[in-house]
């Protein structure tokens, strides 16, 4: 069986980190075989006391000056002796079968990066936007299946790679010196161009209880930033432009590539991206959710009132970063 080293990053999230922790302790593996590397990236108080408990598997905590998760996860990285790494972020809890699940098919496959069924889980399930969240990404838990998937699909904080194919491939990086900073697209666009598989168990659950998800208007501006970033993205890595399918209405028309549906559709974005339509959705998304909060009504909304944040992060990053390839 393989060694595993689970890598966990985190800054100023005590509690959270003990519910992964503590999730962890479930875990169907050989506990001799799991070390848990956890990196500190400057909380402003210590972990000893949280750490150094009564834990079934060895822990060790590595201190950071704040340098950003992505540094923490590399660092986490070098310290491991497991012979496969899981990156896990400090805010998911991980089904009893996780470990052993994503191992075996480490055991069974070579150049693979594996991922599990996360489930995203709102922290506020007072909130309308909380429940409709929550509810409309609870993927089928029945599926007792691996299945391929894009790499696209492998998220920063959730996956799984050999530890000598982590290396191979040169680390994590990302663009900007913020956060989101693209740094799971960009890995696992590199392992796509040298040949790795991407495969999913869906039967090996993580439940992200993300605090972004609580409103619409964090979750919203999140991706505000993400989209600006994505600028820096698109111009490190042109090839990317076209094959993240959520960013394509929400570049500027390319009259000599565009097609007249997409003329149209980024047309129609731009009208709806503007500050008063913005407010106005967000107006009618705050009554519907004190007087008639229907996922059916309120869904559309928060689709449109994010694909507009989106919009607005990405001129943004234009306007910061200039304009790439044909535009």
């Amino acid at each position: 069986m393989l060694s595993v080293s689970v890598i966990i990053p985190t800054y100023n999230r005590h509690k959270q980190l003990l519910h992964t922790l503590k999730a962890l302790t479930l875990q169907d593996y050989f506990m001799d075989l799991i070390e848990i590397i956890v990196v500190d990236d400057g909380s402003s108080s210590p972990l000893g006391g949280l750490v150094n408990q009564d834990w079934p598997f060895n822990i060790r905590v590595e201190v950071q000056n704040h340098q950003g998760g992505t540094n923490a996860k590399n660092n986490g990285a070098r310290l491991a002796s497991g012979k496969v790494l899981f990156f896990l972020d400090d805010d998911i809890e991980v089904s009893p079968n996780y470990i052993s699940s994503l191992a075996e098919l480490h055991n069974t496959y070579n150049d693979v990066i594996v991922s599990g069924n996360l489930i995203p889980t709102s922290t506020n399930k007072n909130s309308p936007f909380g429940r409709i969240y929550s509810q409309n990404n609870q993927q089928d838990k029945q599926k007792q299946r691996i299945t391929n998937i894009n790499y696209l699909d492998i998220l920063g904080g959730f996956f799984t790679i050999k530890k000598g194919h982590f290396f191979d491939l040169g680390e994590l990086s990302g663009v900007g010196s913020g956060w989101p900073n693209w740094e799971d697209v960009i890995f696992s666009y590199k392992a796509y161009q040298n040949g790795f598989e991407f495969l999913r168990c869906w039967y090996a659950t993580g439940y992200h209880y993300d605090h972004s998800l609580s409103n619409i208007s964090t979750c919203a501006r999140r991706w505000e930033r993400a989209s600006k970033s994505a600028v820096l993205l698109f111009h490190k890595y042109p090839d990317l432009q076209s094959q993240i399918p959520m960013l394509t209405d929400k570049t500027p028309i390319d009259w000599d590539l565009d097609s007249p549906s997409l003329v149209i559709r980024k047309g129609v974005r731009t009208v709806v991206s503007t500050p008063s339509i913005t407010y106005l959705m967000e107006a009618l998304a705050s009554a519907f959710e004190r007087w008639y909060p229907s996922p059916r009504l309120l869904r559309p909304l928060y689709r449109w009132i994010t694909g507009s944040y989106m919009y607005r992060g990405f001129h943004q990053g234009l306007r910061s970063y200039g304009r790439f390839g044909s535009e």
